[in-house]
């Protein structure tokens, strides 16, 4: 359930980056070309870059966005961008595109997250098209074009957590399942997600194994 908490999450996480979101170049472009205030404030320089390399101006304009309720130490945000067709105004296709936020991750215990998109196949329709990007500040650690779980109603994929001031972005296409279509409600309405997190305890396992070696048992 969506619940007005995330957005206090998401402003927490935003305040300590202020300063260097503001200062971004791209802000100022991607607020010129409609999309809110708000939801730019909310992003981290890192998306806010990657958000200007995706956004094309001539072919997608903002719809809306969707801000969800935090799942453990990770917050999430929707936004839908839409391409209409020039004579009849009907939407072609549809980019959604999902943002998180998260906690640092400790030293000794790294992690990974399953991100779920659900949605009304009676409304859209996944192209199966992707694009995952993890950063650790504005350095891109993760990057991925698969998807771990893909049918209609539902996209799956996996967001690595490691490193410092950790965000990232995942780009879906997807397409309106009838044509012509309108819509009478805000697009990102339309999406929940589901979240899991696993911790990969690999490096404390390593530790204890070079300490077993190293001071062996009596």
């Amino acid at each position: 359930m969506k619940k007005l908490t995330a957005l206090f999450a998401f402003i927490v996480l935003t305040v300590f980056l202020s300063n260097t979101v503001y200062a971004n170049n791209q802000f100022i472009v991607l607020q010129e070309s409609d999309m809110p205030y708000d939801f730019l404030s909310r992003r981290t320089e890192a998306q806010l870059d990657e958000l200007y390399r995706l956004y094309d101006t001539e072919k997608y304009s903002y719809d809306s966005s969707e801000i969800y309720e935090q799942e453990g130490t990770t917050a999430f945000e929707t936004v839908v961008f839409v391409n209409r067709s020039e004579s009849e105004n009907y939407i072609e296709d549809i980019c959604l595109l999902v943002f998180y936020q998260s906690e640092d991750a400790s030293f000794l215990k790294q992690r990974e997250g399953d991100v779920s998109v659900l949605w009304d196949t009676n409304i859209i329709t996944s192209t199966g098209e992707i694009i995952v990007n993890c950063y650790s500040g504005s350095k891109e650690y993760y990057h991925a074009e698969r998807l771990s779980e893909a049918k209609q109603g539902i996209v799956g994929y996996t967001i690595e957590l490691n490193g410092n001031d950790l965000s990232g972005i995942a780009a879906i296409k997807m397409v309106p399942t009838v044509y012509p279509s309108e819509f009478d409600t805000n697009l990102a309405d339309m999406f929940d997600i589901e979240y899991t997190e696993n911790s990969n305890c690999t490096v404390i396992m390593v530790i204890l194994c070079i300490l077993a070696v190293v001071f062996p048992l009596q």
